[in-house]
């Protein structure tokens, strides 16, 4: 499908495989999408930053380059370096409003059925596109009667109806509209259609006419500043009951805005407007200042936006979807009309001369893209949903049979674009050269999937994980896709006879792992499984482990994760990630595992406390762990602690001797002048772990971590997690 993106501050189309169906998710074949000015000429602006605005965009990111300064570790301030420079290759995936047929729906969708007219509505969603894939509680019904061209402009018209209720204008009362963009201009046809007195003021003389011609006051005065003073004559001196300032504006236009209101006046800021003015003019007026968040209620709340919850209507009258459907029900009512307003363009391939026309004066403040021309039934799509695969009839568990070498270059299929995926595993790639060859990149965000297969030259993309993980053309499937989606996917891979190599965690419940143990017994041959746990291979753990071998008694382990905490919207507390014990912890589980040689025969956990009954991410626990061979190990995962203290430190106390790894930048035994092993920077194992499993594939071994290590552990962190909850 075609996709409209910003880069380096050019719009530019793309093909781009087709969005796949999701559980909670709508799939739309777009009509018609409408441009949001002001933002996306902004997004635009930001797309072509230089390299040192994105350096000095975050304090981390500065601190961090001078501090591999300091250290003078060039590999490290290489690889911060080239993040950036292809952060300014990003491509930013644009749109956030539109309408079409629904092609399908995914698991868990009611209201939804393939054929249904649609507007939906989110950036990163509803995007400019010929397809997307939208979360139920962001796609509204298109009443019969109404045009897909208009319905394409719901989060427009909802962003502008939710600052009408924050204004709370009464029947009767007078609101002034400061700003006649898409945004001001529908914002005012809302407030006429309610039964208020409407000013407008916009510095286009145009755009004040456009207003004017559906029921709104023009205010006759050549400069901001003079708005004031003419709201003052049009309202007897009083002011204005409630002002919407919906223009992205500084601080000079708020100020303007708060002088039109009354004593005790509203003043709503729609849009990226400073939040600030002279305090004497708020204090006289006993302003009340209102922000307007978009759609509404459930805006950027991921359990209504994502996983599909509602808010009682009880309570929570006008969500965003409730706002939506009443913005489409005055358009299909004829309340309001906004075809004035709107400039039809097909199709993308103008989008260049369109977004420059946008900065001009006098241009149309809105425009719409089409894409179909037949708006009556949905297009038959038949690469949105993945071929099944045949599952054989499960079988008795067949002992591990030699496997045939792999002749390089190994082909790779990679599931997932996530920040790892680009920081750590496709660099790793590079770095083996010849070695491997990736064949396919998958991923639902094409935004993200695209850039990534240019820059490491991957020649072909997917979007459907579950095709992806039989890919015919792939060796080895690497599972680096969110936590809840790794068992399913691992499953599929091995029961297709693939090698797999799932990150960590390797599956978020019972369910999870037991639907692996079976495709492992199903599976003929010998099936080749390794999990992520690249500590195992970090040089100051062999290092560590060469030292205490052989040993004569058990081990003691003390384990200190410094994690720092976790914001309350991040992924890996919702149902994506399973936790931090699961989703994290179960790294230095393996760890403690690898270095106690011995199974894992009894275990405790206790809660950090201070945070929500029954939080799923804690950020503060405590295990206690045995081992067969009478080792003993704890592991304290904190958030409380200084960030400036080491991340990682291991305590490991055996037969007299006392050994210390640090950040995995320095291994060290008491008593011993110079270091077991020492580097410049933390040192994880990655390109270890990589190495062996390449090393086995080619010479036809198994994998670096025996299979039933790597299940006791996925059932040792999910019964702890279970336990702690």
């Amino acid at each position: 499908m075609k996709q409209l993106f910003f880069r380096g501050g050019v719009p530019f189309v793309a093909d781009v495989a087709p969005p796949s169906v999701e559980p909670g998710r709508v799939l739309i074949q777009v009509a018609c999408s409408a441009v949001s000015p002001g933002t996306e000429i902004g997004s635009l602006s930001s797309s072509g930053r230089s390299f040192l605005s994105l350096a000095l965009e975050k304090r981390h990111r500065v601190d961090r380059l001078i501090d591999a300064l300091r250290r003078r570790d060039l590999d490290d301030l290489r690889a911060r370096v080239t993040r950036l420079a292809a952060r300014r290759e990003n491509w930013v995936a644009v749109g956030y409003s539109a309408a079409g047929i629904v092609l399908a729906v995914g698991e868990g969708v009611t209201r939804f059925a393939p054929g249904d007219r649609v507007a939906a509505a989110g950036a990163g969603h509803a995007s400019h596109a010929e397809m997307i894939s939208v979360p139920q509680n962001l796609v509204a019904s298109v009443p019969a009667s109404l045009e897909l061209e208009l319905a394409s402009t719901i989060a427009l018209g909802a962003i502008s109806l939710q600052a009408v209720r924050r204004a709370g204008t009464a029947i009767g009362e007078t609101v002034v509209v400061l700003g006649l963009g898409l945004l001001g201009q529908i914002a005012a046809r809302l407030l006429v259609a309610s039964g208020a007195r409407v000013l407008v003021w916009d510095p286009r003389a145009e755009r004040m006419a456009a207003a004017a011609a559906h029921g709104a006051e023009a205010l006759a005065v050549d400069r901001s500043a003079d708005v004031p003073l003419a709201v003052r004559a049009a309202t007897q001196g009083l002011g204005a009951d409630q002002v919407l300032l919906a223009a992205g504006a500084g601080a000079e236009s708020v100020a303007v805005a708060a002088e039109s209101t009354r004593r005790a006046g509203v003043l709503v800021l729609l849009g990226a407007t400073p939040v600030q003015m002279p305090r004497e003019i708020a204090y006289e007026r006993e302003l009340n200042v209102r922000i307007s968040t978009s759609y509404g209620p459930g805006r950027y709340d991921p359990r209504y936006e994502d996983a599909g919850q509602d808010y009682p209507i009880a309570w929570v009258r006008w969500t965003e979807n409730r706002n939506m459907a009443a913005y489409l029900g005055l358009l299909a009512a004829g309340r309001i009309r906004i075809d004035d307003l709107l400039r039809r363009v097909h199709g993308l391939a103008d989008a260049r001369e369109i977004y420059a026309s946008l900065q001009l004066p006098g241009s149309s403040p809105g425009v719409v893209f089409w894409y179909m021309t037949d708006t009556t039934a949905p297009a038959v799509v038949s690469s949105v949903t993945p071929p099944p695969h045949p599952t054989p009839p499960v079988g008795p568990s067949s002992p591990l049979l030699p496997r045939p070498p792999i002749s390089p270059p190994l082909r790779i299929a990679l599931l997932g674009t996530g920040a790892y995926v680009d920081a750590s595993i496709l660099p790793e790639f590079a770095r083996l050269g010849d070695r491997v060859r990736v064949t396919l990149l998958s991923g639902s965000n094409p935004s993200r999937r695209e850039p990534l297969a240019a820059r490491f030259g991957i020649a072909r993309t997917a979007s459907v994980h579950e095709a992806s993980a039989v890919d015919d053309d792939a060796d080895l499937i690497v599972i680096a896709t969110r936590h809840d989606r790794h068992a399913d996917l691992t499953a599929r891979a091995i029961r297709a006879g693939k090698a797999v190599l799932c990150e960590k965690p390797l599956a978020l419940d019972a369910a999870g792992v037991a639907e692996i143990e079976r495709a492992l017994r199903e599976t003929g041959g010998a099936p080749f499984l390794m999990v992520g746990f690249n500590r195992r291979f970090a040089p100051a753990t062999l290092a560590v482990r060469e030292a205490l071998s052989p040993r004569r008694g058990p081990l003691q382990i003390v384990y200190r994760v410094q994690a720092g905490l976790l914001p309350a919207e991040h992924w890996i507390r919702g149902a994506e990630g399973g936790g931090r014990l699961i989703g994290e912890a179960v790294h230095m589980l393996d760890l403690l595992r690898a270095f106690s040689g011995a199974p894992l025969t009894r275990a405790a956990v206790l809660s950090g406390g201070g945070g929500p009954e029954g939080d799923p991410a804690a950020d503060t626990f405590h295990l206690a762990l045995g081992y067969a061979d009478g080792s003993t190990a704890s592991l304290l995962y904190t958030s409380r602690g200084s960030m400036r203290h080491p991340k990682e430190q291991i305590e490991i106390h055996a037969d007299g001797r006392t050994f210390e790894i640090v950040d995995f930048q320095v291994a060290r035994e008491t008593g011993r002048e110079t270091p077991l092993w020492q580097g410049p920077a933390p040192r994880k194992g990655q390109d270890g772990m990589w190495r062996a499993v390449i090393d086995a594939l080619v010479g036809g071994g198994q994998a670096p971590i025996p299979i039933e290590e790597l299940l006791e552990t996925a059932r040792a962190v999910i019964a702890l997690e279970g336990a702690r909850r």
